[in-house]
């Protein structure tokens, strides 16, 4: 498939859970973004609700720029964002910072 667009593919991994994660999420789970796709076979599981939460850096990353620049990371190659449940005491669940990394062209 042509794209007008080149996307690189990204890696989405779970950090850290603080509290429970509502979608079942741990350390270590990760899904990958192959273009504009979910790759389901080398993925782990996805929640919906963070997807909204990273859509914008996930995207950022896909199109080549460094997440050090964007200021979501002290390091280049890296990204770190959270999902935006704040956890208790405000909510029941906890809140999910995900590693976002973007792979390598093969």
């Amino acid at each position: 498939m042509n794209r007008l667009v080149k996307l690189f593919d990204i890696v989405v991994e779970v950090a850290e859970v603080k509290g429970i994660c509502d979608a079942k999420l741990k350390k270590g789970d990760k899904f990958v973004l192959s273009g504009p796709n979910i790759d389901l076979e080398r993925s782990d599981g996805v929640c919906y609700w963070a997807l909204s939460d990273l859509m914008p850096a996930m995207l950022s990353i896909q199109l080549g720029h460094d997440p050090k620049e964007l200021t979501l990371s002290n390091e280049s190659g890296v990204a770190y964002m959270c999902c935006s449940d704040p956890g208790p005491p405000y909510t029941p669940c906890g809140n999910v910072v995900f590693r976002i990394k973007r792979l390598d062209r093969s």
